[in-house]
């Protein structure tokens, strides 16, 4: 994460997107570390919305949420 928040800056990116499918029944540990990592969660969205071929994929329920965090 720190490489690609660097190559960002870089490259003259002011802010990192992330969007994450977490699962609402368990937790997973890659997950939780990745939504840690930003400032908060920008935005809850819906899978079925913003990849509607990617909405019948998930093995399980799940928020959709995004993350942005500022790369000063």
């Amino acid at each position: 994460m720190r490489f690609a928040e660097q190559a960002g800056r870089d490259a003259g990116c002011r802010r990192r997107q992330l969007e994450l499918l977490v699962p609402c029944e368990w937790t997973h540990p890659s997950k939780q570390i990745l939504a840690e990592w930003h400032d908060r969660v920008s935005r809850r969205a819906d899978l079925a919305e913003d990849y509607p071929h990617l909405a019948p994929s998930p093995a399980t329920t799940g928020d959709f949420l995004g993350y942005h965090k500022e790369l000063s």
